[in-house]
């Protein structure tokens, strides 16, 4: 997939189509309201336009798409005005949001470090070393990450989980 000049507005639409839903679920996994996902989301498609970066294949792209979504998460988290807001207001869930349940209001009050690898293996269905090549993480890293969440999840739901 290499290229030299820009991509087309149809070629940014295709990316867009087959990605958009898992770049809006990892911003709204990461930030937990509906209006900063879509703005990280947007975001993040614009980013991909500024830098233009040479994919190798399809999987190179989203993991690209995703791990500039969880950068500008962080990003957007660490900003002063989000310190400032009441956590119990940007945290509503809004109406096109995934349903809430039990299990997602579980995931949602994990640990950033949690909620994205438990998103990223049972949401996305990465494998956890397809995880620890996207994050910059060993392998044993993941699977640290993601018994310690099924550990946590399993102690606020009282003992069912993923």
């Amino acid at each position: 997939m290499e290229r030299t000049l820009l991509r087309t507005d149809k070629e940014i639409a295709e990316i867009y189509d087959r990605c958009f839903r898992s770049v809006w679920n990892i911003s709204f996994t990461l930030l937990r309201c509906r209006a900063d996902a879509d703005d990280n989301t947007a975001d993040t498609f614009v980013r991909l336009i500024e830098k233009n970066p040479v994919f190798e294949n399809e999987t190179h792209e989203k993991a690209w798409l995703i791990l500039t979504a969880k950068n500008l998460a962080r990003d957007r988290l660490r900003h002063w005005w989000t310190r400032r807001t009441d956590l119990e207001e940007a945290s509503e869930i809004g109406e096109n949001d995934p349903e809430p349940d039990e299990t997602l209001e579980a995931v949602l009050a994990l640990p950033e470090k949690y909620r994205l690898v438990i998103y990223l293996y049972y949401y996305e269905g990465y494998t956890s070393r397809e995880i620890a090549k996207m994050l910059g993480l060993s392998d044993a890293a993941v699977r640290s990450r993601l018994k310690r969440a099924r550990d946590q999840l399993k102690n606020r739901m009282g003992g069912s989980v993923l």
